[in-house]
């Protein structure tokens, strides 16, 4: 008689309904990277994405999720988390941001540094939503923060500083599962003010929840 395998009611959570992703940056393998202008860069551990001094200069690296089942998908929970600095004059122009989805094609959150100001940020097909958190116009900010974005489909999508709640989005909320599978995104921007953009990330965690 063969080998029985059974399970009570409800069956037990079993580990490949969940997508789980964690980033060190111990090298950029299995990682995409695009530098127009720009640079990907690799220091102890930490990975720099930059864009240089001209208008357009523009710097981005991505990973795609590996796996095709469980599939990833806007209509299932999902968290992201980072450890991230912006290293450039925070008065000055351009963008610099971080998350999980697809930035350029309108399929993303996670935040973003725009004209000195740390935004949490929702993109969808329909547009976008934007929710300020910090002002550091005046001068740089180079100190670390553990950043993390916990989003409910159809409902909201909180955001944290430091583990402090800071703002939650209810519009604009993630919906073409196109670039769902998208795990994510690091993007610096330099627009015509002539000074260079640059985020440094050290760790970043996708899970999505069944």
């Amino acid at each position: 008689m063969g080998n029985l395998l059974y399970y009570v009611n409800p069956p037990p959570r079993l580990p490949w309904n969940d997508y789980q992703y964690t980033e060190y940056f111990a090298s950029l393998d299995g990682l995409s990277v695009t530098e127009n202008g720009g640079s990907v860069t690799l220091d102890y551990s930490k990975v720099s994405v930059a864009a240089e001094t001209t208008d357009g200069d523009e710097a981005l690296l991505l990973k795609d999720a590996d796996l095709e089942f469980p599939s990833m998908t806007w209509a299932k929970r999902r968290t992201f988390k980072t450890k991230a600095c912006w290293i450039f004059e925070a008065s000055s122009g351009g963008t610099a941001n971080v998350g999980t989805g697809s930035f350029a094609h309108d399929s993303f959150f996670g935040f973003q540094v725009i004209d000195g100001k740390l935004e949490c940020i929702s993109k969808a097909t329909g547009g976008e939503t934007t929710v300020e958190v910090a002002d550091w116009s005046g001068g740089a900010f180079e100190e670390e923060t553990i950043l993390e974005a916990r989003y409910f489909p159809g409902s909201r999508i909180e955001f944290y500083l430091d583990g402090t709640l800071a703002t939650a989005i209810t519009t604009n909320l993630p919906d073409n599962n196109a670039y769902a599978s998208r795990s994510f995104e690091i993007y610096a921007k330099t627009t015509a003010d002539g000074e260079k953009k640059e985020i440094s990330v050290s760790m970043i965690m996708v899970h999505q929840k069944p």
